[in-house]
C-alpha cells in the first residue's frame, strides 16, 4: 500500500537518505515553513521516497530540489504520483509556474515523467560550473590587486542603508531571477560571504553567495548594471569575493550560467576556464499551473 502525505520538519528524518545533501538541511529546521514543502511516500510502511520543495517569493515560483525514490521502488508510476501530489500543493497555495532541474541522481525514466505530467523542457540550456578558489587566489593574474575604477567600491552584505534597501527593490534595472532578495535555494543568504557594488551610494551590483556545505559556496546570483559593467569592474569585483571566500576558508565555489547569458559565459570563457575542475550540462522542466 503506498500512501503520500506532507510531512513537517521533525517528520522528514526517516526519509533523509533519499534527499540531495545539499539540501536536507533547510528542510529540517523550523524557521520559514511556509514556503517549504516535504513530500514524503511510504509503501506498506517504509519510506520509499522523499520530495523536498520551495516558493521563490518574489515571482511565486516553485521550485523543487530534490526528487527521491528508493531504489526498491522507482518506478514511472510513483514517480507520476509524486508529481501530482507535489503539484496540488502548490496549486493550493495559489502558485501558478514550477521549476525543476534534473540531478545525476534522478532516474533515467524521470524526464519521461515529468513530460506525461505536463512538465515541459527549458530550451536555454544551463551550464554548472564547480571551480577552485585557491587556485585562482595564487594564480598572477588574479593575485595581484586589480583596482575598481574610481567612485566604485565593494561593500559587506549588512553595509546598505534601508533607503537603499527601499530604491533597490523598487528598481526595474535587474531581472528577477538575479535579484538580490531570492531566498531560495541551499538557504539563506551568506552575510559573511555576499557583496555589493557600488558607484558612489548607489548598489550597481551584487554577488549573492551561499554556503552548501563547508567546502562549496554557490554564488547563486550574480549581477552588474549595464553602465557599470561597460567600466570593467566585473574582474576586481570577482576578484573581492574570491579573496573574500578563501579568507573563509571555503575552497570552493560553484555557479550556473544560463545560455542566454552570452556576456557573461563569454567572460567564464575568456577568464574562468583554467580553474574549473567540473563542468556539467543540466536540463530544468517548467510546468504552468
Amino acid at each position: 500500500m503506498t500512501d503520500i502525505y506532507v510531512l513537517q520538519p521533525l517528520e522528514i528524518q526517516p526519509y533523509e537518505h533519499l534527499a540531495l545533501p545539499d539540501y536536507i538541511h533547510y528542510f529540517t529546521q523550523n524557521d520559514d515553513l511556509s514556503t517549504r514543502i516535504s513530500v514524503g511516500a511510504s509503501i506498506n510502511g517504509d519510506p520509499a521516497a522523499l520530495v523536498l520543495a520551495e516558493i521563490r517569493i518574489i515571482d511565486a515560483l516553485g521550485i523543487l530540489h530534490s526528487f527521491g525514490i528508493a531504489p526498491p521502488y522507482q518506478s514511472e508510476a510513483l514517480e507520476q504520483e509524486l508529481l501530482r501530489f507535489t503539484v496540488k500543493q502548490f496549486k493550493e497555495l495559489g502558485i501558478r509556474s514550477l521549476q525543476i532541474t534534473l540531478q545525476p541522481g534522478h532516474t533515467v525514466s524521470f524526464p519521461d515523467s515529468l513530460t506525461a505530467c505536463d512538465w515541459q523542457k527549458d530550451e536555454g540550456a544551463v551550464t554548472h560550473y564547480q571551480f577552485d578558489c585557491l587556485l585562482i587566489n595564487s594564480h598572477s593574474k588574479w593575485s595581484l590587486d586589480i583596482p575598481l575604477p574610481k567612485s566604485y567600491s565593494v561593500h559587506d552584505w549588512q553595509d546598505i542603508t534601508v533607503k537603499q534597501w527601499e530604491e533597490l527593490k523598487e528598481a526595474d534595472w535587474y531581472p528577477y531571477a538575479l535579484s538580490p532578495f531570492e531566498s531560495y535555494s541551499f538557504g539563506d543568504i551568506d552575510q559573511q560571504a555576499s557583496l555589493w557594488l557600488r558607484q558612489g551610494k548607489d548598489i550597481v551590483g551584487w554577488i549573492v553567495a551561499k554556503r552548501s556545505n563547508e567546502q562549496f559556496l554557490y554564488w547563486s546570483s550574480m549581477f552588474i548594471r549595464e553602465d557599470a559593467y561597460r567600466k570593467h569592474v566585473g574582474i576586481p569585483f570577482i576578484q573581492r569575493m574570491i579573496r573574500r571566500q578563501v579568507a573563509l576558508g571555503i575552497p570552493y565555489g560553484c555557479f550556473d550560467v544560463n545560455a542566454y547569458h552570452q556576456q557573461f559565459q563569454r567572460f567564464v570563457n575568456k577568464r574562468f576556464l583554467p580553474y574549473i575542475f567540473h563542468r556539467q550540462e543540466v536540463q530544468i522542466f517548467s510546468k504552468i499551473l
